[in-house]
């Protein structure tokens, strides 16, 4: 019991900070939170469970095959963002033989990573190469100790041997950003490459943040859409004339 509640207070500053973050993160994007009442239906609501957290490992696995359960027989995409783009990675490698997944057409990857890791390593090269133990630090009284997830777990780079070659994958990446630099997903572009997987397609964009890929930058934004409305109509899948104005390198 003492121990959860030193746990507890440790975490409490995560917590808040996290909160405030929310409000801020709002404020300066124009998102006003309505309702006065803090309740689990509401955004104003939503809380982080550290402890519960893991950053696109097992929990997240069984988490996306659940939710392909619901989905429905149709023909789908696995798109996700960041994270979410990491799990439905891993979560199609691991999972790609079960029923959920056998109508799967096509894996997108926005701001995707390879291993967290890497991520970790390139936006805090700077410090991690002045203070090499922090990078241990981080992982061993951080990461593992607050959060269920494992430096030595599943991650795309791990699976990426196993990604079946007949499935392409789209990876959209940014110059700009900052959270998770662009040589991550070329990183796991090169190891599929190296596993002799040919269906893999990278666009880069030049001036998008993290979470800004689709409106940060109209340039940006309309290389986005051609990007894909281009696969999905070399692919078969549902297009907007307009946009599928592209070429498949």
């Amino acid at each position: 019991k003492t121990k959860g509640l030193l746990t507890a207070f440790r975490l409490y500053p995560l917590y808040q900070g996290f909160y405030v973050r929310a409000i801020i993160d709002n404020y300066l994007n124009g998102i006003k939170v309505t309702g006065k009442r803090r309740t689990r239906e509401t955004a104003s609501g939503y809380a982080i469970a550290m402890t519960l957290m893991n950053i696109g490992q097992e929990g997240d696995i069984e988490s996306h095959r659940k939710k392909m359960e619901s989905a429905g027989s149709g023909d789908k995409i696995l798109y996700g963002a960041s994270r979410g783009a990491a799990v439905s990675f891993v979560a199609y490698a691991r999972n790609h033989t079960l029923p959920e997944y056998k109508n799967v057409k096509l894996v997108v990857m926005e701001g995707g990573y390879d291993s967290i890791e890497h991520v970790i390593r390139m936006r805090h090269s700077a410090i991690i190469d002045k203070y090499p133990w922090l990078e241990d630090f981080f992982y061993d009284q951080i990461l593992e100790r607050f959060t269920k997830s494992k430096r030595s777990g599943i991650s795309p780079l791990s699976v990426a041997a196993d990604f079946p070659q007949d499935m392409p994958v789209v990876f959209i990446t940014s110059a700009a950003d900052k959270n998770v630099s662009s040589a991550c997903p070329k990183n796991l572009v090169l190891e599929l490459g190296k596993s002799g997987h040919r269906q893999v397609y990278l666009c880069e964009l030049k001036n998008s943040s993290h979470s800004g890929y689709a409106y940060d930058d109209p340039e940006d934004a309309h290389a986005y859409q051609v990007c894909l409305h281009t696969i999905y109509k070399h692919y078969n899948l549902p297009y907007i004339e307009a946009y599928a104005i592209g070429s498949i390198k």
